[in-house]
């Protein structure tokens, strides 16, 4: 068997074309893991702007983290000095209401030692005049 001879050589020639992006839409599966992957990288940043000024922050923002991711100390979001001003003030506001609770309880404890005084001498003028009669 004999293969048929082509005149001319150069019009069988291989064309090459450059490839494009294939223009199908993401999954939803992989649309959904990009959005919670974007939300979990906020809070991290969150948790991690206020660790320094919540007790054991720190610790949960090494939680957040989780084992072996690297520690970004001093690295804060835009928002985290709005943040640490909330936080600062919401501080300060706990630790007056605090005070003030303080002192109603010692107010409380005042009027009470005041009452059970005052419940005791009636008590005994009380019995005094019973054993009169």
């Amino acid at each position: 068997m004999t293969l048929p001879r082509l005149s001319d050589p150069l019009a069988t020639s291989v064309r090459l074309e450059t490839s494009e992006p294939r223009a199908t839409p993401l999954p939803p599966s992989r649309r959904f893991r990009d959005a919670l992957a974007s939300s979990a990288r906020l809070v991290i940043r969150g948790v991690e702007s206020a660790a320094a000024l919540v007790p054991g922050g720190p610790v949960v923002a090494a939680a957040m983290r989780g084992p072996g991711a690297p520690s970004e100390p001093g690295v804060a979001s835009p928002a985290g000095s709005e943040l640490r001003d909330a936080l600062g003030a919401h501080a300060h506001q706990s630790l007056e209401l605090l005070a003030l609770q303080q002192e109603v309880s010692a107010e409380q404890r005042s009027f009470m030692a005041t009452s059970n005084v005052m419940k005791v001498r009636h008590d005994g003028a009380k019995n005094a005049i019973g054993n009169l009669r």
